[in-house]
């Protein structure tokens, strides 16, 4: 007589913020309020990082329009003050903080549109890594029968 040992191993996986509804269900059957519980501390959560969210842009707006506003400050304070010395016989100090000025503004732009470039292909290499296989700006091609929200069963 010759027996033989059968192991069965199932798994299930679901992507996305909640679990999908077979999951709930078995939960409710522990837990009757924890569908509603689950869905609460999701909706808690979803709350705060649209305010974290609404809270970055509008500071950082603020810091931009700040910053372009005291750099236009600065600029015109240093062209009058070249030009007054200029005016009154300081051609070459003048000069000197003219060109200064118009030297800062432009390492300013480059360096701005440096970083911004940088922060692009950082967005770009998140994309590319939350979609392996695919191109940022590209949804997946649909290949796969398991999409975010379901349960995907590994028998």
């Amino acid at each position: 007589m010759r027996r033989e040992l059968l192991h069965v191993v199932h798994e299930e996986l679901f992507i996305g913020p909640l679990p999908p509804p077979a999951v709930l269900e078995r939960y409710a059957t522990i837990y009757p309020e924890a569908p509603a519980v689950i869905f609460q501390a999701f909706r808690k959560q979803v709350d705060h990082r649209i305010e974290i969210e609404r809270f970055t842009v509008t500071s950082n707006a603020k810091r931009s329009t700040e910053g372009l506003r005291l750099g236009f400050v600065i600029t015109m304070f240093s062209l009058v003050l070249g030009g007054f010395l200029i005016m009154n016989g300081h051609d070459q100090a003048g000069a000197a903080i003219i060109v200064t000025n118009l030297a800062a503004l432009a390492g300013v732009f480059v360096y701005g549109s440096q970083q911004q470039s940088e922060e692009r292909r950082k967005k770009a290499q998140t994309m590319k890594d939350a979609l392996p296989g695919q191109r940022p700006g590209r949804l997946p091609s649909g290949d796969s029968e398991e999409t975010p929200g379901e349960t995907a069963s590994l028998d």
